[in-house]
Formats: C-alpha cells, sequence, structure tokens
C-alpha cells in the first residue's frame, strides 16, 4: 500500500513539474503547449 502511494506521490510530483516547465515555455514557444496537448489527446 505505501508502495502505491509513493508512485503516486511521485507521479503528481513529475505532473506538476512538467505542467511547471511547459507553462515556462508556453511563454517562449507556444508550439510546445500544441505537442503536449497531441500528447495528452
Amino acid at each position: 500500500m505505501s508502495l502505491y502511494l509513493f508512485i503516486l506521490i511521485l507521479l503528481s510530483v513529475i505532473h506538476i513539474y512538467l505542467f511547471l516547465y511547459v507553462k515556462c515555455e508556453y511563454i517562449l514557444n507556444i508550439n510546445i503547449i500544441v505537442v503536449v496537448f497531441e500528447l495528452l489527446y
């Protein structure tokens, strides 16, 4: 159970990190957002 929680927290941290990274890149280049949305959907 603790392993599951650890993985869940790890994925959450990675997701937040990627979100912030993409948000910063968005200011420089909007193509990054398009690529991310294509990967998500």
